[in-house]
C-alpha cells in the first residue's frame, strides 16, 4: 500500500521505525536532489561498505541497492544505484532492478533475524532530477514492495 504525503521526508522519518530508499549514482556523488541532504544527515559515503557483496560485482555499476545503517528511527538507508555517473539519467529498467534487489535484500535480512520495519519512506524516487515519470514508477514500487507500507513524501 502506498500513502502519498505532502510533507518533508525528514519530518516523516521522525515518526516511527522505518527504512529510507533513494536513488544515487555508482560514483556516490550525492551532490543534488534529495540525495544531498540524506548524505549530509546519514553520512552515507562514510558508512559505505568497504567491499560490496560478490553477488553485486557482476552488475554493470547500476541496478542494485547498497544498504547502510541509519540513525534515530531509521533502521536502514537503501541507496538504489540506478546510474553510473551523477550526470547520467536512469532507465526504468535500472530502477526496477535496484528496487527488486532492495526488496530481495530486505527479505534475506528478515529471514536471517534482522528486524526489518514494515514501513518504507521514499521520495518520488527517480522522478526529481532524474526525470522519470511518477505515473510509471508508482505501480512498479507498489508491485515490488507489496508486503510493505510505503510512505511517499513530496514537496510542491
Amino acid at each position: 500500500m502506498i500513502i502519498e504525503k505532502q510533507i518533508d521526508l525528514f519530518e516523516e522519518i521522525k515518526l516511527e521505525s522505518c527504512i529510507v530508499l533513494h536513488c544515487i549514482s555508482s560514483d556516490k556523488a550525492m551532490g543534488a536532489g534529495i540525495a544531498k541532504p540524506l548524505q549530509d544527515f546519514f553520512k552515507i559515503r562514510e558508512n559505505w561498505p568497504e567491499s560490496l557483496p560478490k553477488y553485486l560485482l557482476g552488475w554493470n555499476n547500476h541496478g542494485y541497492t547498497v544498504f547502510v545503517h541509519g540513525k534515530d528511527k531509521v533502521e536502514l538507508v537503501g541507496n538504489l544505484v540506478t546510474k553510473n555517473n551523477y550526470w547520467d539519467k536512469p532507465t526504468y529498467q535500472n530502477l526496477e532492478e535496484a528496487l527488486t534487489n532492495a526488496e530481495q535484500t530486505l527479505d534475506i535480512l528478515s529471514k536471517n533475524g534482522f528486524n526489518v520495519p514494515a514501513k518504507i519512506v521514499i521520495p518520488r524516487i527517480g522522478c526529481g532530477i532524474d526525470m522519470l515519470s511518477w505515473e510509471k514508477v508508482k505501480p512498479m514500487v507498489e508491485r515490488i514492495f507489496d508486503k510493505y507500507d510505503i510512505t511517499v513524501c513530496y514537496l510542491q
